[in-house]
């Protein structure tokens, strides 16, 4: 039994295009609360297939400078989505504090374990970069999304399971 949707004649590439522009996230994705510790995440509701585009991490594009000041601003209290990357040697980042997507809630794993599935790639459209997130291996439906956030010194990967 198939449980996926129709798979369409599209490019990955060509899917992440569509949804960036749409501004919207696939309706095979959807957010729901793990814990107090972990907070909200992103899930499958179908299988996706090894390097599939998932969604994208979406939020304002802000200049390097701009982020800085901008993150200095939010009160400790705050949590802040921020993602920092560099494209074509210039230093962006989205801010998706505010946003309504579900790639700000895709949760942190290191590479290389089980629980990572995938990866973070700028997109160029139009000459503007989008952070757009691909399965590192088939996910399956009900699934949790996790990617490598790239920082080694985060306090949660330091505790003992």
């Amino acid at each position: 039994m198939n449980l996926r949707p129709r798979l369409r004649k599209r490019s990955h590439l060509q899917t992440a295009i569509k949804y960036c522009k749409d501004k919207s996230d696939r309706p095979s994705l959807t957010s729901r609360w793990i814990n107090d510790e972990i907070g909200y995440g992103t899930f499958a509701c179908y299988p996706f297939f090894e390097n599939e585009f998932l969604l994208e991490y979406r939020g304002e594009l802000l200049h390097y400078r701009e982020a800085i000041q901008r993150e200095n601003m939010y009160p400790p209290s705050r949590r802040s989505y921020m993602y920092f990357f560099k494209f074509n040697e210039r230093s962006y980042c989205v801010d998706a504090t505010t946003s309504t997507g579900n790639g700000r809630l895709v949760n942190d794993a290191p590479k290389n374990t089980s629980k990572c599935n995938c990866r973070a790639n700028v997109v160029e459209i139009n000459g503007q970069p989008y952070l757009c997130l691909f399965s590192t291996r088939s996910i399956s439906a009900g699934e949790e999304l996790r990617y490598d956030y790239g920082v080694s010194n985060l306090p949660w990967r330091n505790k003992v399971e």
